[in-house]
């Protein structure tokens, strides 16, 4: 008995360590920010060989571009913030490329998600695309979901990044706040890119 009653301080100590270590690692993960590309010098030259429900023609009014992982948990803060925006700051064109990898056996699933429904419902005028693979945003440097492009009147790309705070976070943020007063002004006010938390958008990303 004695000898049990030395041993509870220690496995007491151990439970802790292992919460300690659990609660630090989903910390960290709800806190990295995913991969993102640099801003493009111009509209991307190099989009004339995509399929043909992938193209895209260089903006001529101010135009907001989505990349979203429709299986991502992250996407549904993504859409609430974005709708959110929109509404108080409409602009006239709204693009949503949506991951959806080649050998999906049913591609309805990935093309009809919670999130995407909640952006047609929210924003019907929205055109939404199924990005095969995730090849149209390898080639506007959006490699993870979340990320937003904002692109004015003349083509030009004046924001580029995410608008939540964490993993599925929902508060206020520099973000958000820059991206309102990209569309709200149509001016680039960024300093820096703001981090973008999701999941990756590749080939073969599934989580």
């Amino acid at each position: 008995m004695e000898r049990m009653a030395w041993n509870r301080p220690i496995v007491g100590m151990i439970w802790l360590a292992v919460c300690l270590a659990g609660a630090y690692a989903a910390m960290n993960y709800d806190f990295k920010p995913g991969r993102l590309a640099a801003p493009l010098a111009s509209w991307p030259a190099d989009l004339s060989g995509l399929d043909s429900a992938m193209q895209l023609e260089r903006p001529q009014k101010l135009t907001v571009i989505a990349f979203l992982h429709p299986r991502c948990a992250c996407s549904n803060a993504t859409v609430k913030q974005l709708v959110k925006t929109l509404e108080v700051h409409p602009v006239p064109e709204i693009i949503v490329s949506v991951y959806t990898p080649l050998d999906a056996a049913d591609k309805a699933a990935w093309e009809q998600s919670d999130s995407v429904k909640r952006v047609l419902e929210k924003l019907p005028a929205a055109r939404v695309i199924a990005d095969r693979d995730g090849v149209l945003a390898s080639r506007f440097g959006a490699f993870t979901s979340g990320t937003l492009l904002v692109y004015d009147s003349k083509g030009e790309e004046i924001f580029r990044g995410g608008i939540t705070d964490r993993r599925g976070g929902e508060e206020d943020n520099t973000g958000l706040r820059q991206f309102a007063q990209a569309i709200s002004k149509e001016v680039r006010v960024q300093t820096e890119m703001s981090p973008v938390f999701g999941c990756l958008l590749v080939a073969g990303g599934s989580s």
